[in-house]
């Protein structure tokens, strides 16, 4: 995974979140966590989810976790040394980005 790649398209989905009014933004904390899959130029494919959550509802505070992930795991196999077995496991990688956005903030 490309971790600038990634950002690139992370950005680009909150920069639609920042453009949203408030009033738009509060009506999202209702519905469940938006999710896209993607492809970056290089062909990588990847997932977003983004959840909105009502942090302060007396100063209207909603706080947003955005997060993008390879969508097909990497499979990657480790030997423990003692016991001489091998173990297979599906690693995912991913970047998270963590914002709060009150009625002053937006557009």
């Amino acid at each position: 995974m490309s971790k600038e790649e990634a950002q690139t398209i992370l950005d680009s989905e909150l920069d639609r979140i920042r453009s949203m009014s408030h009033h738009e933004l509060l009506q999202t904390t209702a519905s469940d966590p938006y999710t896209a899959d993607q492809v970056g130029p290089s062909g990588e494919k990847y997932t977003i989810c983004i959840k909105t959550k009502l942090k302060s509802r007396k100063k209207g505070l909603v706080r947003i976790k955005a997060s993008v992930r390879e969508t097909e795991g990497r499979e990657v196999v480790k030997k423990i040394p003692i016991l001489r077995i091998p173990i297979t496991f599906y690693q995912v990688v991913g970047l998270m980005t963590i914002l709060t956005i009150g009625p002053d903030d937006s557009n």
